[in-house]
């Protein structure tokens, strides 16, 4: 059986590969290392990290070392180290929760509540729909 959000993370790899052509046109124009990261964040990580949250934790060994290869192929071509996609979603995940809290007409508000300190959220209760 194939897994249905394969044919998807390899279409995003696919992407962030064609990519990867124009960082090393860059670099050959001899670009600044700062803007070589800039378009690295604004193309190739945006290109990765796009619903991140929904389909990163279900990867397959095969899908993580696809993802792993582009970041660490676009390291090398900058020549500094950049966030892995672990980071990525976990920023990603920590974003959303933050909006969630700060947004009290969203639905998933509800599930949501904050400790005594108000500086955490404990875990989402899920209530019977």
């Amino acid at each position: 059986m194939i897994y249905p959000g394969s044919t998807n993370i390899s279409h995003t790899v696919k992407k962030a590969q064609q990519s990867l052509h124009f960082l090393r046109k860059l670099r050959k124009a001899n670009l600044s290392q700062s803007i070589l990261k800039a378009f690295y964040r604004g193309t190739i990580e945006s290109i990765l990290s796009n619903n991140i949250i929904i389909w990163y934790g279900n990867c397959k060994a095969s899908d993580h070392k696809a993802l792993l290869w582009v970041v660490r192929t676009a390291e090398i071509v900058i020549g500094t180290s950049l966030p892995s996609m672990d980071d990525l979603h976990e920023i990603r995940c920590v974003e959303r929760a933050r909006k969630i809290i700060n947004d009290p007409t969203h639905p998933a508000m509800a599930c949501t509540s904050t400790l005594p300190q108000g500086q955490a959220v404990s875990q989402l209760t899920l209530q019977n729909i």
